[in-house]
C-alpha cells in the first residue's frame, strides 16, 4: 500500500494511488486573529463588501478556514491543479465549533477510485479534530487526476 504522506504531490497519478492510502497530517493552531481574518473573508465573500463589525458567530469563518486547511492538506498528496480541476470538489460538514486557542489536526485517507466519463477520480475523507480528539468537521473530497 502506498502512503501519500511519503509521495511528492507532483508525482501522484491515478495509477499510483490506492484505496486505503493515508494522507499526510496537518496541524493548525487557531487564534482570535486567524478566526477574525477568516470571518472577514467569509463576510466579504457573502456580501462583496468589507466587513464592519463582525458578529460573534464564527461558523462561516470556521467553514472558510477548514476548507482552506483541507485544501492545504490535500496539496501535500495531490497536485493543486488536480484539486481545483473540473470534476474535483470538496464538501464540508461542521460538527462542532472551532474556538480561539484550539489546536486542530487534519488527517485522512483515500476511500475510493473510479472513472466518471473523462475523469479519473480519487475520493478522500478528511477528519478534523481538536486538541481533545473531538471531531469538529469532516471533508469529503473528490480529486480529478
Amino acid at each position: 500500500m502506498n502512503e501519500l504522506a511519503r509521495l511528492w504531490a507532483r508525482n501522484t497519478t491515478f495509477e499510483s494511488v490506492s484505496v486505503g492510502d493515508e494522507l499526510p497530517i496537518l496541524v493548525k493552531w487557531e487564534t482570535e486573529e486567524t478566526i477574525k481574518k477568516f470571518r472577514e473573508l467569509a463576510i466579504q465573500e457573502q456580501t462583496g463588501e468589507s466587513p464592519g463589525t463582525p458578529d460573534s458567530d464564527n461558523t462561516p469563518a470556521a467553514c472558510q478556514a477548514l476548507i482552506s486547511y483541507a485544501t492545504e492538506l490535500l496539496e501535500k498528496g495531490f497536485p493543486l491543479e488536480s484539486i481545483t480541476a473540473k470534476g474535483s470538489r470538496l464538501s464540508l460538514v461542521m460538527l462542532a465549533e472551532v474556538l480561539p486557542e484550539d489546536t486542530i489536526s487534519l488527517s485522512g485517507h483515500v476511500v475510493g477510485k473510479d472513472t466518471q466519463g473523462d475523469f479519473n477520480q480519487v475520493q478522500c475523507m478528511v477528519r478534523i479534530e481538536n486538541q481533545d480528539n473531538k471531531l469538529v468537521a469532516e471533508v469529503s473530497a473528490t480529486i480529478a487526476l
